[in-house]
């Protein structure tokens, strides 16, 4: 009788030696998981903004070869010349539009259409806490049991 409980206790020591050990090994499995999901996550995101800054790069050179064209035409090249840099024809008055209210006008709606930080370490954060939060309350409900019995 004396050696059954020994083995029994023993037992119990190993069991909770092994079970905390592979409850760490989990925790430590899910942290790296949910470390590499966001880091993903974030990749996918900065690789769809280098995109999309690729595209509109890509616009404005089609626009800049267009209009490297268009001032190849000497009437555009006049036109533009009197619209941009104040040049004026013979009897021509000139009369100047203050573009500040144009700039204020385009920084607001950027300021509007700009897209907040996704703040997803916090969700990871309370994802993984909450999974710790569940095995530990089950690892000790489960030590309870065993010492009850």
């Amino acid at each position: 009788m004396a050696k059954e409980k020994k083995k029994s206790s023993a037992s119990k020591v190993r069991l909770m030696t092994f079970g905390t050990l592979s409850v760490v090994l989990v925790l430590i499995f899910f942290i790296t998981l949910f470390s590499n999901l966001y880091t993903l996550y974030k990749v996918e995101e900065e690789k769809t903004k280098k995109e999309n800054e690729y595209a509109v790069l890509q616009d404005k050179t089609d626009e800049l070869k267009t209009e490297i064209i268009k001032l190849k035409d000497p009437e555009y090249l006049a036109k533009f010349a009197r619209e941009n840099y104040s040049y004026s024809k013979k009897d021509e008055i000139i009369i100047k539009i203050d573009k500040k209210e144009k700039e204020e006008e385009k920084e607001n709606s950027k300021a509007l259409t700009s897209t907040s930080d996704f703040h997803g370490e916090w969700i990871i954060f309370a994802c993984v806490v909450g999974f710790i939060l569940i095995l530990a309350y089950a690892f000790i409900k489960s030590r309870y049991k065993t010492k009850e019995q």
